[in-house]
């Protein structure tokens, strides 16, 4: 049996939305305005919590090209758990992929149609290569159910302390600039269940752990998509 996917046009109006902020709001984690969401299959949901990324399958790609004929079968996907500067080169006609549940991930969609000049975010293969261009990138994530994955390996808690414990500062920062360690979270399960209010417990105090050691040997520990 086929998940089932579901188009939302302009149906979520919640929240303030920062000029140069992406199209979602970070407290509801719903994204403002029309959307394509797309249920995730289980390789899917580790490569997004692993990766920050997503390969569709045969039947995603037809039911997106079919809207955006070139869009590229893997796109970089952003956590619908913080918002912040767009950055600069970003057109008027980008596409994101966000993560708003832990098992779907929602397309924008534009309100300009009638172009093939859509700009899709394909993020990097390589996480090393996104710190030799000095772009942001999480140096550790966390996956739903609290698991930590580093460059896409699954790592201990007692690891990304380590990691958090090597992390330096910028190159060409200030001396007294404060040493910072980016974490991407995921975004919350939004049942009731006792299980997945267990999961989102687990992230939260995975994430103030680090906080917390962080501020010890004051490096912070901060969020990023």
């Amino acid at each position: 049996m086929h998940k089932f996917f579901a188009v939302y046009l302009g149906l979520v109006l919640v929240g303030e939305l920062k000029a140069d902020g992406y199209p979602f709001d970070v407290e509801t984690h719903e994204i403002i305005g029309a959307n394509l969401r797309l249920p995730l299959t289980e390789t899917q949901e580790l490569e997004v919590a692993a990766l920050g990324q997503i390969t569709f399958t045969d039947e995603q790609l037809g039911w997106l090209r079919a809207i955006y004929a070139k869009i590229p079968s893997k796109l970089r996907v952003i956590a619908a758990t913080y918002n912040d500067n767009l950055g600069e080169g970003r057109g008027p006609n980008s596409i994101d992929c966000i993560w708003i549940t832990p098992t779907e991930v929602g397309i924008t969609l534009r309100k300009k149609w009638g172009t093939e000049e859509y700009d899709f975010d394909l993020g990097f293969e390589d996480p090393a290569k996104a710190v030799e261009m000095n772009v942001d990138f999480a140096d550790i994530r966390i996956a739903p159910s609290g698991a930590l994955y580093h460059r896409g390996r699954e790592i201990t808690l007692e690891m990304a302390l380590e990691l958090i414990k090597a992390a330096k500062r910028s190159e060409g920062s200030a001396e007294n600039e404060a040493v910072s360690f980016l974490v991407t979270l995921p975004p919350p399960f939004r049942s009731q269940d006792e299980d997945d209010l267990a999961k989102n417990k687990k992230v939260a105090d995975v994430f103030t752990a680090l906080v917390n050691y962080g501020e010890t040997i004051k490096v912070g520990v901060q969020r990023i998509w």
